[in-house]
């Protein structure tokens, strides 16, 4: 998702469908039960750190 991100830096409403597909998966996760609240948060945390290193990563 972080490539996605660098890919779409210049376009908004397709970063926000990705931000909120994501939202809408880590909440079906929680409801199926395959993982805990602490699981999603993490994988939340984990999810943005990459995609801000990595943009911090490119010049320009």
């Amino acid at each position: 998702s972080a490539l996605l991100v660098l890919h779409h830096t210049f376009a908004p409403l397709e970063m926000a469908a990705f931000i909120l597909l994501a939202g809408a998966l880590g909440t079906s996760r929680l409801i199926a039960g395959a993982h805990s609240p602490a699981q999603v948060y993490a994988g939340t945390v984990l999810g943005f750190t990459c995609t801000f290193v990595c943009v911090m990563a490119v010049p320009g």
